[in-house]
Formats: structure tokens, sequence, C-alpha cells
């Protein structure tokens, strides 16, 4: 991700990403939390590929990625919740601010 980050290849750095999710959802050994992850990144994958479509969002996002390997590795599940607490309500806050502009320019 980092690589495609840099040659600001937003398509393979986004496949990456939801490679990676992916291997989590299924790593966690949670058939309940893997369909409805599923389901949920079926619905929410054009939003969260747009999400990065912005410079300053992409490159946080990244750092925050980082910042939870740092924590996995860790084994410090404390701060691995805080990161992805944090990191779902910034592209939450994404999401409705492109929803928002979209309704806006209709």
């Amino acid at each position: 991700m980092q690589a495609a980050y840099e040659r600001r290849d937003l398509p393979n750095y986004y496949r990456l990403n939801a490679r990676i999710h992916d291997l989590l959802s299924e790593a966690a050994h949670n058939p309940v939390l893997r369909a409805t992850w599923r389901q949920l990144n079926a619905r929410m994958h054009a939003l969260r590929f747009r999400s990065n479509q912005d410079e300053a969002k992409w490159a946080h996002a990244l750092k925050e990625h980082a910042q939870m390997i740092d924590a996995l590795q860790a084994r410090d599940g404390a701060a691995l919740r805080e990161l992805l607490i944090q990191h779902l309500h910034r592209k939450r806050d994404a999401v409705l601010e492109q929803l928002a502009a979209t309704a806006s320019a209709a």
C-alpha cells in the first residue's frame, strides 16, 4: 500500500487495502463478523474509494494504517481499538462530506 501511495496509484492502493481488510476479517474466524463485513463492504465500496481521492485524507489514512500495524505487532488491543474508532469516524465524516457535496451539486 505504501508503494502504491508513493506512485499515487489509487486503484492499486485500494485493491491492496480491500485485500488486507478481507484477510483480517478471515483471520478473526468469526463467520458472522465476516458475513457482516462483506455485506457492508459491498455497499460502501464506491464511497470508500472516493474518500481517498482527497490527497490529505489519503495521506492521513496511510498514516493510520501504519499505526494500526504497529499496534497489532505490539499486541496492544486498547491502542488498536482507539485507532480503529478514530479511523472509522474519519471515514464516516469523509463519506458524509461527499454525500453532502453531491446533494448540493444536484
